[in-house]
């Protein structure tokens, strides 16, 4: 006959009761103590970020991300995995504790209807601590932009109807998607009517507004209790007055000249006025696109531009700003003392085509343009002696920096603006770390380094791989989350960085797929 040996802990107790008192016995074991988290050693520093950095009163949503460094007597880099990050937030609700993988913790910032600036902390260890710079907004109005555009301002025959489009950001200009949108309007009928909409992922919402009896309306867009800036639509006809440009286009003080004024639909017995110091004498009506106007300018008239006025008979008017130049001295048509005071858009990437306005005093018709090494002018457009309109093209290998911007009249007169214009340095894609990953893996914090990365820049690794998320961690060096699609096809793929501004960079074969 078996007999059980006689050195177990419990003797002359039968193995299904030793049973139930380690049973027992673990259960008081969990009941006092639970688990202790692994959490950050002494020394390690963490760092903290949120997007976007406002959110809307309900359903918004923003990722707080933490990278746990440990201190260089620890031996540097990030923390183990599994380190644990706990958060807290004085508005809104967050996950109390995230555990880290390859150094980095995300909890997700949920709105619960409650506004004002989220305070949020993370800590992990004694003493080591990180609170989110300047918190992340809650359904504020401080740092939720909304801009409102309508296309277009002046509506015709047929439809009277007009598209708006609702841009809501953040101080970053990160759009802000699902923020409510409500449109309003001080006249005519809103497609909407009134209901509440949701931006889409590129942080906008649209409507369209018809213009029925009414000949304008203001329209605004209301978010809680932030406002839009104001637009205002107004009824136009296609007979509608214009005055588009005078020739000549300036005169010396004490001269008197004739001008003629071209345009469309002028009506016999237009008038004309040029402004202060300048007398019309009379205004002949020669065709529907042109007006001759004798004028006298005084010799105390102010020196400068002045904005030049027609009106129809029945009561249409149309103006040209800075349409006509007063000159000091004798003798008309000429222009001293030009200037260039700025540049919009102020800066382009290589390889861009773009129109740039150019603003100044004392520009003239035919006058050219020079934005320096790399940049060649396609064209332009004489608007108003304090304004042109010119066509440029960056060349792809343009080298990065600033660039004056001259503009010289067919007088010979020249102004210039002393790095008025930048060739932006594009980003440089250097290498990855990890390079390489299986079908069906997850990589978290795959390491991307380069130069020129701004925050906010995306990234793309070609069909077979979704990029869940982008961190910033500065000009040289992104943090990315991907899924290889567990069907990818082997081989090296391209991987492209693409920075706000527009400017990228390809690094071929950068990533295999093996």
């Amino acid at each position: 006959m078996l007999r059980e040996p006689a050195t177990h802990p419990f003797p002359g107790m039968s193995l299904s009761n030793r049973l139930v008192v380690l049973i027992g016995i673990a259960l008081a074991l969990s009941s006092c103590g639970g688990e202790v988290p692994f959490v950050s050693p002494d020394g390690a520093t963490l760092s903290i970020s949120a997007n976007p950095t406002a959110i809307p009163l309900n359903n918004g949503q923003s990722t707080i991300t933490v990278i746990a460094f440990k201190s260089v007597e620890d031996g540097g880099g990030t923390v183990a995995d599994g380190t644990q990050i706990f958060f807290t937030t004085t508005v809104g609700v967050i996950e109390e504790r995230v555990s880290t993988s390859s150094g980095i913790a995300r909890a997700t910032l949920r709105s619960n209807g409650r506004a004002g600036v989220a305070t949020i902390t993370a800590s992990s260890g004694s003493g080591v601590t990180a609170t989110l710079e300047d918190g992340v907004l809650v359904g504020t109005g401080d740092g939720i932009n909304i801009v409102l555009t309508a296309n277009p301002v002046t509506v015709i025959s047929p439809n009277f109807t007009t598209d708006l489009t609702a841009t809501a950001f953040d101080n970053s200009n990160n759009p802000l998607r699902d923020v409510p949108i409500i449109f309003t309007t001080t006249a005519g009928d809103l497609a909407s009517r009134g209901s509440i909409l949701r931006t889409n992922n590129n942080g906008q919402a649209t409507d369209r507004l018809t213009l029925l009896s009414e000949s304008s309306a203001t329209v605004t867009v209301i978010s809680g209790s932030i406002t839009s800036n104001s637009v205002t639509v107004s009824r136009g006809t296609a007979s509608e007055l214009v005055l588009s440009s005078l020739s000549p286009f300036s005169g010396a003080q004490g001269q008197s000249l004739t001008v003629t004024l071209s345009g469309l639909n002028f009506q016999t017995g237009a008038t004309a006025s040029f402004g202060q110091g300048i007398v019309v004498n009379d205004v002949e009506f020669v065709a529907p696109t042109a007006l001759r106007a004798r004028i006298t300018i005084s010799p105390v008239a102010d020196d400068g531009a002045r904005t030049v006025t027609v009106t129809n008979p029945d009561g249409g008017t149309a103006s040209l700003t800075d349409g006509f130049l007063v000159t000091v001295g004798g003798g008309g048509g000429g222009v001293g003392g030009v200037s260039v005071t700025s540049v919009s858009p102020p800066d382009a990437n290589p390889g861009d085509t773009l129109a740039v306005s150019i603003t100044g005093t004392n520009f003239q018709p035919g006058a050219v343009v020079g934005f320096g090494a790399g940049i060649a002018i396609n064209s332009v457009t004489f608007v108003s002696v304090s304004q042109l309109q010119a066509n440029i093209s960056v060349s792809a290998g343009a080298a990065a920096g600033p660039r004056n911007v001259t503009v010289t009249n067919p007088d010979s007169s020249t102004g210039t603006l002393a790095g008025g214009f930048l060739v932006i340095a594009p980003p440089i894609v250097s290498a990855l770390t990890p390079n390489n990953g299986d079908p069906g893996d997850v990589i978290v914090s795959l390491e991307i380094n380069g130069a020129n990365f701004q925050s906010g820049a995306t990234v793309d690794l070609g069909p077979d791989i979704t990029v869940n998320s982008v961190l910033f961690f500065d000009n040289t060096l992104l943090f990315i989350d991907i899924d290889i699609d567990i069907a990818a096809t082997p081989g090296s793929v391209d991987v492209t960085v693409t920075n706000p501004d527009g400017g990228s960079d390809t690094l071929t074969a950068g990533f295999t797929i093996n």
